[in-house]
């Protein structure tokens, strides 16, 4: 939520200030082994609405995971934005939140207004 605050992009699309919606709106999932990790969960601003996501991966091996700290890759952390109607159409924009997010586990991470189908 944080870096979300802080990106010009997100602030453009949706304005400030920027809250965290509903919990029960909000969705965490882990895996049996808790190698990765995925949650969402809606946020809105005067300008507009949308859904956060992050996605990470845990690398290590599990067995000793309370002896050792364990490194987590991100690999996705974007916004998912559904802006007002203009000239009839409402738009969805998708904005990267994480900088350091390679380029092979998310090839889409750049703004790009699209048709809310």
């Amino acid at each position: 939520m944080e870096k979300a605050g802080e990106n010009q992009a997100i602030i453009n699309a949706i304005g400030e200030p920027i809250k965290k919606g509903p919990w029960y709106n909000a969705s965490l999932a882990v895996t049996q082994k808790r190698q990765s990790v995925s949650c969402t969960f809606p946020v809105s601003g005067p300008l507009g609405d949308g859904v956060f996501r992050l996605k990470a991966v845990r690398n290590g091996d599990i067995w000793f995971s309370s002896f050792r700290p364990q490194n987590w890759e991100i690999l996705i952390m974007d916004a998912l934005l559904h802006l007002p109607a203009n000239e009839g159409k409402q738009q969805t924009m998708r904005i990267n939140i994480s900088g350091n997010v390679s380029p092979s586990a998310c090839t889409s991470c750049t703004a790009q207004p699209q048709d809310k189908q």
